[in-house]
């Protein structure tokens, strides 16, 4: 974001031109979106531009200033700093585990009928 803000800067007073972001849809309809609105009202001589795509987004390939993603950095060239947790919640409802178990342990979800949310992370 650093790097970001001093390109947008360019020996001017105050930040100006593109600011190129791919962000995750989820995150960024609820998170990102709001505090680009603020930034820019701060800052209004910036042209924001969110690209909202949970598929592989190539930063340097795409010219983007910034990309938010969730999960393991896969590019080693990359810069990668955590912003926030990412807490998950396991649930079932009472009649599937009535029927099928409570359990106890992550190795026990392997006998059990699993909706996962999963985030591709490799071409």
């Amino acid at each position: 974001m650093e790097q970001a803000e001093l390109s947008l800067q360019t020996g001017k007073e105050c930040l100006s031109g593109p600011l190129r972001i791919t962000c995750m849809s989820d995150l960024g309809r609820q998170h990102i979106a709001p505090l680009l609105s603020a930034f820019v009202k701060d800052n209004p001589e910036v042209t924001p531009y969110l690209h909202l795509s949970d598929g592989i987004t190539s930063l340097a390939e795409d010219s983007y200033d910034l990309g938010i993603r969730y999960g393991n950095l896969i590019d080693s060239t990359m810069i990668a700093k955590k912003l926030a947790s990412n807490r998950r919640v396991l649930c079932a409802s009472p009649e599937y585990l009535k029927k099928r178990g409570t359990p106890q342990s992550p190795q026990d979800l392997l006998n059990h009928d699993c909706l996962a949310m999963v985030r591709v992370t490799s071409h």
